[in-house]
């Protein structure tokens, strides 16, 4: 007798957890670019990956597809076959932007700006944690392309769905404080060594 193969399903709950804080992730990203976008033009053309000509339309492309991955994310678990193109896209474009920081990083152009969404819209140079990070979250979003469980949500989901939100904002906000601090020790570096010392008595 020919044996059933069981599919892997994504529990709805979950489902609902990271199309919205994926598409919250994205809506800050593109309100994060947007808010200056020639800086982000800049920051696109340092990474030295386009012809200059290409650097504008590119970078308006990238936004563009950020607001349309903030709006579309959140319908996945309404609409699986959306979901299982948003999932990939957005997994797509973290694994571009991983690609992109680690060729410059062994470039060894470690200072310029990511171009990311950092904590308080800092400049945040390119280091290996963002190489990281970014992959985390690819491999996290492709999840989202599974097929759902058909099960019925109940109140209970709501609570976890809300209280996972916040956990994973807390997380995401951690993880953005501990990629940054290779990068303040960093800049601290040449004025601690300009510093003068002071005489002993």
């Amino acid at each position: 007798m020919p044996t059933a193969i069981a599919t892997t399903t994504l529990d709805p709950a979950l489902g609902w957890l990271l199309g919205l804080g994926s598409g919250l992730l994205f809506a800050a990203s593109a309100h994060h670019k947007l808010r200056d976008l020639p800086r982000f033009t800049a920051t696109l053309r340092a990474y030295a990956l386009l012809p200059n000509a290409l650097v504008p339309p590119v970078a308006l492309g990238l936004v563009g597809l950020e607001v349309g991955l903030a709006l579309s994310l959140p319908l996945g678990p309404v609409l699986p076959g959306l979901a299982r193109v948003t999932g990939l896209a957005a997994a797509g474009l973290l694994v571009v932007y991983a690609v992109a920081i680690a060729v410059n990083l062994l470039r060894g152009r470690r200072g310029i700006d990511c171009g990311c969404l950092g904590a308080a819209a800092r400049s945040t140079p390119l280091s290996g944690g963002l190489v990281l990070r970014n992959f985390a979250l690819a491999c996290l979003l492709a999840t989202t392309a599974m097929p759902r469980d058909t099960r019925s949500l109940e109140l209970v989901d709501a609570l976890t769905i809300g209280g996972g939100l916040v956990a994973l904002t807390l997380v995401y906000l951690a993880i953005d404080q501990l990629v940054a601090l290779p990068a303040r020790r960093v800049d601290r570096l040449p004025s601690a060594l300009a510093r003068p010392e002071v005489a002993r008595p």
